[in-house]
């Protein structure tokens, strides 16, 4: 265990992380956070498009470095590629461990190889099923290209699949003798925590939300692929007294990474509240989620398509019971009616919501066991700590 002790020098190379609300960058800066916390120096790398943010920087004791990269257009981002390829080489050099996070890095392929070429470590995670699975990377490609793919992530140390359908999928391109760690990506519990009722009463006063009303959160990006057009559907059909709260970006501005889902978010914006009206609540992204879900009384997760959710390891690190789309991901956290609640469609969707509005017992009985849970085995530190037994 010689070079995983701490001071290890850990490069987590991302395509977003903070200030942007993604998903697997605030995962990523999370993971430096805690590596840092614990005598690691661990470093995020990734992109600084068109000059917006600045190149280098400390957050919270985590120093992240971005990369210029001008994407206006194609000969913008072809004279960007210099730049990536130096900032690769230097921090492949400097570093012992490279966590690729996932296939929409630009030139992820040259920090395999640079990671093997100077004999390092390399963990690569794919982010999103339908996205960067194996599958999808495979998919369309000729048969020389496959090949190729295939020699490429033979390279790597570890597959790190945050779910078992990603893991089976790299076994089916890539082959069983490589070395896969399965599991999900983990949460601080530092950083979300239970509280009492008291305190959740007066989170509700702080925001301006009626407390005697069952509150149901959802937190994420206001697109499609999360599932609130079916959401809004079923909670117009709720004869109930309830607030829906989306916590989330909802406007995507030209600069923006998501910029492309501007207009789905603003129809989606605009159905809800056509079919809500004041029983729904648009907040924007925060860096102070946990007051969220610590004043929810239910989370309701219906993505179509994820990896492993934050919000639901989130969620039930709070205490939160959360109610969520059975989908591989979600599958893998949950037990339904243990540490959580399964639904496969709108239907049944309607009847736990129904179900868990009337039986606060019932929330508070599954919320602790789904707090247990992840404290039994979802930590980051415990992730950390079998990670490291693969990378020895």
């Amino acid at each position: 265990m010689k070079e995983n002790k701490p001071g290890l020098r850990v490069l987590i190379v991302v395509p977003f992380t903070r200030p942007d609300f993604s998903g697997s960058g605030i995962n990523a800066f999370n993971n430096a956070s805690y590596l840092n916390g614990i005598g690691y120096d661990a470093t995020i790398l990734t992109f600084n498009r068109n000059l917006r943010l600045r190149n280098r920087e400390m957050t919270e004791g985590v120093k992240i470095i971005r990369i210029p990269y001008f994407n206006k257009n194609l000969l913008y981002k072809i004279l960007s590629l210099p730049f990536i390829l130096l900032y690769y080489l230097w921090y492949v050099l400097r570093n012992k461990i490279i966590f690729v996070y996932g296939a929409h890095i630009i030139g992820y392929q040259i920090l395999i190889i640079l990671g093997k070429m100077f004999k390092k470590k390399v963990v690569f995670r794919s982010l999103l099923l339908g996205a960067d699975d194996m599958d999808t990377l495979f998919q369309d490609k000729s048969g020389f290209a496959k090949r190729i793919l295939r020699s490429l992530f033979r390279l790597i140390d570890i597959y790190f699949a945050i779910n078992p359908v990603f893991a089976e999928k790299f076994k089916r391109w890539i082959g069983d003798d490589q070395e896969i760690f399965l599991s999900s990506q983990g949460v601080n519990i530092k950083n979300f925590k239970p509280c009492s009722i008291e305190y959740s009463k007066n989170l509700r006063i702080k925001y301006g939300f009626d407390e005697s009303k069952f509150l149901i959160l959802s937190v994420g990006f206001l697109i499609n692929r999360k599932g609130f057009s079916e959401t809004f559907d079923v909670m117009q059909n709720l004869d109930t007294d309830f607030l829906y709260l989306l916590v989330g970006e909802n406007e995507f501005g030209p600069n923006h990474f998501m910029r492309k889902y501007n207009s789905q978010a603003q129809k989606l914006k605009e159905d809800g509240i056509r079919l809500l009206d004041d029983k729904i609540h648009f907040r924007a992204a925060t860096n102070l989620m946990m007051e969220y879900y610590q004043m929810a009384d239910l989370v309701l997760i219906n993505s179509h398509s994820e990896g492993v959710p934050n919000t639901l390891l989130e969620a039930m690190a709070c205490g939160k019971t959360v109610l969520a789309k059975m989908i591989p991901g979600t599958d893998y956290i949950i037990e339904h009616g243990e540490t959580g609640f399964l639904y496969k469609d709108s239907k049944e969707m309607k009847e736990w919501l129904l179900k868990l509005q009337n039986d606060k017992l019932l929330l508070s009985k599954i919320g602790n066991r789904a707090m247990e849970e992840i404290r039994d085995k979802w930590t980051i530190s415990r992730i950390w700590e079998d990670l490291n037994q693969k990378l020895a």
